[in-house]
């Protein structure tokens, strides 16, 4: 008796639930292209990429959005964005208001550039730049 199984199942792509290769291709394609988030938003969804990609590829789409744009930042920046976060600034608050880099991953790129990091017990980061006095993160604002 032959297997009448989907040959999908066989796809290591459909077992894992990754996108394909050429989904991920055109996906990076508009995010190199972008030059904020709601505009590669827009795009994916006008080529309907958006809707191939789902919502955790989308998900995944945001997190190397988010942490290309902490990438950027230079030290001096990125202790700015510490220090906001740290004296009780809040999205509605910042400059770039619901854009604004958030805490979890100001903390990865500190942690990344090897600033001392530590986590929390009870969430949040303290996070030392070199020759600044340490910060404390909050888990999420």
């Amino acid at each position: 008796m032959t297997d009448d199984r989907n040959d999908d199942a066989s796809d290591p792509t459909r077992r894992t639930g990754s996108p394909p290769l050429d989904l991920v291709r055109a996906a990076m394609e508009r995010l190199n292209a972008a030059e904020s988030w709601p505009a590669l938003r827009e795009a994916l969804e006008a080529d309907g990429l958006a809707k191939r990609l789902g919502a955790d590829g989308m998900q995944r789409l945001a997190e190397v959005w988010r942490q290309r744009a902490v990438r950027a930042l230079d030290d001096a920046a990125l202790v700015a964005e510490v220090r906001f976060w740290a004296d009780g600034g809040d999205l509605p608050q910042h400059p770039d208001g619901f854009r604004a880099p958030l805490p979890a991953d100001l903390a990865a790129e500190a942690e990344r550039r090897g600033w001392f990091v530590r986590p929390l017990a009870g969430g949040g980061w303290v996070v030392n730049a070199p020759d600044r006095a340490p910060a404390t993160l909050p888990a999420r604002r």
